[in-house]
């Protein structure tokens, strides 16, 4: 079995032939965000720009993001 996320990323290149691919893109609930501390809890399958929409507003922002081909 091989997880698989959106696509875009060199993780998901999905080499797995005859094998079982687990699809995480309905995994993709934001579950609590705390404006206070910054800490966000939310399922795998959050994409990158749903996590900036909700918090860069708020002054947040990703220590770390990714290439561009994320």
């Amino acid at each position: 079995m091989l997880a698989y996320g959106n696509g875009r990323s060199y993780g998901d290149s999905c080499l797995n032939d005859g094998g079982v691919l687990l699809d995480g893109r309905g995994l993709d609930r934001l579950i609590a965000f705390d404006p206070a501390t910054g800490v966000l809890r939310c399922e795998a399958g959050v994409l990158f720009a749903a996590i900036l929409e909700l918090v860069v507003p708020q002054g947040w922002f990703i220590p770390a993001t990714p290439g561009p081909n994320c």
